[in-house]
């Protein structure tokens, strides 16, 4: 808003000395004037220099039509009072404009940093939402692997209840069979030396395990903590909206405040006071909010070695789960050459039973008897080749499956010691990226120091704002006590002020009423103009369009006249043909030329009708197409200067004085230049006056 000024002239002082100027009075007629006077009293003259400066308005060169009267030297005295309290009251408004520029000032300030705040907060609440998602679906994740190893665990009891119930039945067959007692010794070791690694591997991962359950508990209490903060951040987020809410309510109220008086010191004072509050709590959130969240790359790098470590351990347990089908196969291959065995010991028997039933008593009575007959020897001997041949067959099978044994468990070895490397260097590869993680651990730490040490700083400089803003409230309580004495003053001025205004007042507000009187009546002429400019355009128009339709309208009635005595020659021409086509046809009957001129007149009494219903029909279409023109162009825009465009303007239409006068003003003469004089315009016959029978 401008700054007040002096709304009226300050009148002008005669240089003229009033009476008894120069009569100076002496102190004993004074001390003998004790009649008590309520002049005695007053203080008739100032007792202030008056000042160098000219005063305000004292430059005005504009003449005054009033003349002032010479007045005493009371009148030149309250002249300078009233120029020095008027100095006085420029001086208040003046420091009254510093200090609406300070507060316009340190509001913008404060909503810059209202905004940095907001900004701030919806930056940390989209954060907290990711890390919210992120942390959900490591949750997933680890359930999902929770339930894997618990599998992985049922698989593993099964497996060595599995390998129990073959250890029995390998006991069984090493008491049955004591040449197979051997390899199944260099098997037990061989499966001690496969239970030791399994161990081996089975304590690795159980330290897996552990340093997942170790990582979990860590996610869980990270996730705890987050889950904390977010819940603290959505309530300082809460507070800071509320706060900017009621900053908001109070910089509006400011607003409005400022532009009353100086008497709203307090009110900013208390608005200080709030902005202060608002600003101790953004730093301590600001503050905590850095102190207890991690950036956002050191996090993602912590998931990344997070997940990296999970697939060496899906890597181990796949690998392990191979182990574990090479024991399964084993076990079915032991049980074949068990059942192998067995077939075998069945087929010895056998044979040795076989071999005992041919040397039973009977047999050897006989062969004692025939021995001088047979040659008992050579049966003896061929049966002993026999034997030995089958020993040697069951010697040779016997290797055999050694040597299969041997191969197999060959084999089986290898892998085993294969996949034990691979675990070996896979677990080498953990334990870098433990040592990684140990780093990266270390490097959040660093930053984390950082960050205290940057909240130290931002506490700080929060001291030194808070500095600036006692030294601005010891500045407010200044101003506020200056702005009780120039209240003071002010009323003073105020109530001598309002006595001398009220006449001008007076005056104004009658000027101030002729001249709405003379806007009003000013703007209801030019929306009389503008009407009348509306109206006149459509006249216009319609004259144009009323030309036109006179020109088509003489120009029909020309051609109905032509037509009309075009009708009347055929009727004659009929009328003749009819008595000529009757006197030929007739034959001197006069019943046939009757009966003929009769049909005659009837058709053409028909044709008429038919004639007079088709232009009954086409006035009535063409009296309809003039409605429906008339009835667009009402709904035509009209172009009115100094308004708002719109797509319809509706005019309302005003009483016209004479409209005649306007026509004539705005519109030419209609003049013809075929050669022959203007005539009035013919009447157009309205629906339902005119028929062909009248025409006729």
């Amino acid at each position: 808003m401008f700054p007040r000024g002096p709304r009226f002239e300050a009148p002008k002082v005669s240089d003229t000395p009033g009476p008894n100027a120069y009569n100076v009075a002496l102190d004993s007629q004074l001390d003998t004037y004790k009649h008590g006077a309520f002049l005695e009293k007053t203080d008739r003259f100032s007792k202030e220099k008056p000042a160098d400066v000219p005063g305000p308005n004292s430059y005005n060169t504009e003449t005054k039509t009033t003349t002032t009267k010479p007045s005493a030297k009371s009148g030149s005295s309250n002249a300078d009072r009233y120029a020095v309290l008027q100095r006085k009251v420029e001086d208040l408004e003046r420091l009254h404009n510093e200090d609406k520029r300070s507060h316009r000032n340190e509001v913008d300030r404060l909503k810059l940093e209202l905004s940095r705040a907001q900004k701030t907060v919806s930056e940390q609440t989209t954060r907290l939402d990711k890390q919210k998602k992120q942390h959900d679906t490591l949750d997933l994740r680890i359930q999902e692997l929770t339930k894997t190893a618990s599998s992985d665990k049922a698989e593993i009891k099964e497996l060595r209840m599995k390998l129990r119930v073959t250890e029995h039945e390998r006991a069984q067959l090493s008491s049955k069979h004591e040449d197979v007692a051997e390899w199944k010794n260099k098997r037990r070791e061989e499966v001690r030396e496969r239970d030791k690694k399994i161990a081996n591997l089975e304590k690795a991962l159980e330290a897996e395990q552990k340093q997942r359950g170790s990582a979990e508990v860590l996610s869980m209490e990270m996730k705890v903590k987050r889950d904390e903060e977010a819940v603290a951040a959505r309530v300082a987020a809460e507070v800071l909206q509320s706060e900017a809410d009621a900053a908001r309510e109070e910089v509006s109220q400011a607003r409005l405040n400022s532009e009353e008086s100086s008497a709203e010191a307090d009110s900013l004072l208390q608005d200080l006071r709030q902005h202060r509050l608002l600003l101790e709590t953004v730093s301590n959130q600001y503050s905590r909010l850095a102190t207890t969240t991690v950036s956002k790359t050191t996090f993602s790098r912590l998931q990344s070695d997070h997940l990296a470590a999970q697939m060496h351990i899906f890597r181990l347990q796949r690998k392990l789960a191979n182990a574990e089908g090479q024991v399964v196969e084993l076990a079915n291959l032991i049980r074949q050459v068990k059942d192998q065995n067995c077939f075998l010991a069945g087929r010895l028997h056998e044979t040795e039973e076989e071999i005992r039933s041919f040397w039973s008593p009977s047999l050897q009575s006989q062969v004692v008897n025939r021995r001088s007959v047979d040659d008992t020897d050579a049966l003896v001997a061929a049966i002993e080749e026999d034997i030995r041949e089958e020993s040697d067959v069951r010697g040779h099978l016997n290797m055999e499956i050694d040597r299969m044994f041997v191969d197999y468990y060959r084999l089986l070895s290898d892998g085993i010691l294969s996949s034990y490397c691979d675990a070996d260097l896979e677990l080498a590869d953990v334990k870098q990226s433990k040592q990684d993680l140990s780093k990266r651990l270390g490097e959040v730490e660093e930053n984390q120091d950082m960050l205290s040490r940057q909240v130290s700083q931002t506490e700080g400089e929060r001291d030194n704002a808070r500095q600036l803003l006692k030294t601005a409230e010891d500045l407010a309580e200044g101003l506020r006590q200056q702005s009780e004495e120039y209240k003071r003053q002010t009323t003073d001025l105020k109530e001598k002020l309002e006595e001398q205004s009220h006449a001008y007042r007076e005056e104004l507000e009658g000027e101030k009423e002729i001249s709405q009187r003379l806007t009003s009546t000013i703007q209801k002429q030019r929306m009389a103009e503008e009407g009348l400019r509306a109206e006149i355009e459509l006249l216009g128009t319609e004259v144009a369009n009323a030309e036109q339709l006179q020109e088509a309208y003489r120009a029909l009635s020309d051609e109905v006249g032509s037509l009309l005595a075009k009708n009347a020659l055929a009727e004659d021409v009929a009328q003749q043909l009819s008595k000529f086509n009757a006197e030929i046809i007739g034959h001197q009957n006069p019943a046939q030329k009757i009966m003929y001129v009769e049909r005659i007149r009837n058709e053409l009494a028909e044709s008429k009708q038919k004639h007079a219903l088709l232009t009954r029909e086409h006035e009535a279409l063409v009296s309809q197409k003039q409605e429906l023109v008339n009835e667009i162009d009402m709904y035509k825009s009209v172009v009115v200067f100094n308004k708002p465009k719109t797509t319809i303007t509706r005019v309302h239409r005003l009483p016209l004085t004479d409209l005649n006068q306007s026509m004539s003003q705005y519109l030419p003469q209609s003049k013809v230049t075929t050669g022959f004089h203007p005539r009035t315009l013919d009447t157009i016959p309205a629906e339902g006056e005119m028929t062909l029978d009248e025409i006729m």
